[in-house]
């Protein structure tokens, strides 16, 4: 199968040298690597394509964000005739049999629409970080099982779950016929999860194989790009993305007003805890940045076309 595998570079080719090195070692070695530049302005686009110049790169003259590059890398791959697509974020190492064992599971569960793996923190390769997951009903966000556990095989069963992260997934050219890209308006964080809420509504099948394995450094370039020193582990414009498109998907998913009421109850309680512990810490940036996040979460427009 002719795997394309797009990776999305911010500044940061410390972690997308070592993630592409690390799939040019694996026991299956992907078709083709395409690596889309957002505007970076570190030289890291000039050093990936000299250290790697068999990788295809592409530079935008701006940041169009994980979704928007991922959507113009998924397009590409296709076009020039790729199998599936592999969506990867750059700050993950993979292990040599990754590749193999996802693409295994497709074959074993040829219905399925995406295959994904099991994910460990790249700081403390024991602990899991996701072992596959679940939607949430009633905070409309993805739930990462075993998340923060030792990782002692208690999830090595392969099974289908609910939710698939953005961080790995093996997806066949057809199903983004069927489910189509990213919502274009989310620019980074949960566009995952509003994607999956698409396959289970359209009774989408979406497979975790525990063998297919890979250590993350979770969020490593938006940290690198968006975070102050000394500013706690979560920046500004995450917390507006997060609150944002955390509506966006309530907006776009709940079904009926027993839904709307239980998503938007959760998400209230939380973002009023959420709010106090900024509030606690004197975090004035991160508290404008959330609460710009519920306001436009609320008021754009989200009639955005998603198809392939």
């Amino acid at each position: 199968m002719r795997v394309g595998v797009i990776l999305l570079n911010w500044n940061s080719g410390e972690f997308t040298i070592p993630c592409i090195a690390s799939l040019l070692a694996g026991e299956v070695v992907p078709w083709r690597i395409l690596v889309w530049d957002n505007a970076s302005a570190d030289g890291s686009a000039e050093r990936i394509q000299a250290q790697f110049p068999e990788v295809t790169m592409i530079r935008s003259p701006t940041n169009i964000g994980f979704t928007g590059g991922s959507n113009a890398g998924i397009g590409q791959l296709l076009r020039e005739g790729a199998e599936a697509v592999w969506i990867l974020n750059n700050d993950t190492i993979v292990d040599k049999g990754c590749l193999r064992e996802l693409l295994a599971v497709l074959g074993r569960h040829p219905e399925a629409a995406v295959a994904t793996g099991k994910i460990l923190y790249k700081q403390a390769p024991d602990r899991l970080w996701y072992a596959g997951g679940e939607l949430e009903s009633c905070g409309f966000g993805g739930r990462h099982r075993g998340i923060g556990d030792i990782d002692r095989g208690q999830y090595e069963c392969e099974a289908a779950v609910g939710f698939a992260s953005g961080c790995c997934m093996l997806v066949p050219a057809p199903v983004f016929q069927v489910l189509g890209l990213f919502h274009g308006l989310y620019f980074a964080y949960h566009e995952d999860v509003e994607w999956c809420w698409r396959a289970r509504e359209r009774g989408a099948l979406l497979w975790y194989a525990p063998r297919a394995v890979l250590w993350h450094d979770v969020s490593a370039s938006m940290k690198k790009n968006t975070l102050k020193p000394g500013a706690g582990t979560i920046s500004a414009q995450a917390h507006y993305l997060e609150a944002r498109n955390r509506i966006f998907t309530m907006r776009l998913h709940a079904r009926g007003a027993g839904q709307g009421v239980l998503g938007s109850g959760f998400w209230v309680l939380r973002t009023a805890w959420l709010l106090g512990g900024l509030t606690l810490r004197g975090r004035g940036a991160k508290i404008r940045g959330l609460l710009r996040g519920i306001r436009d979460g609320l008021m754009t427009d989200l009639s955005d076309e998603c198809n392939a």
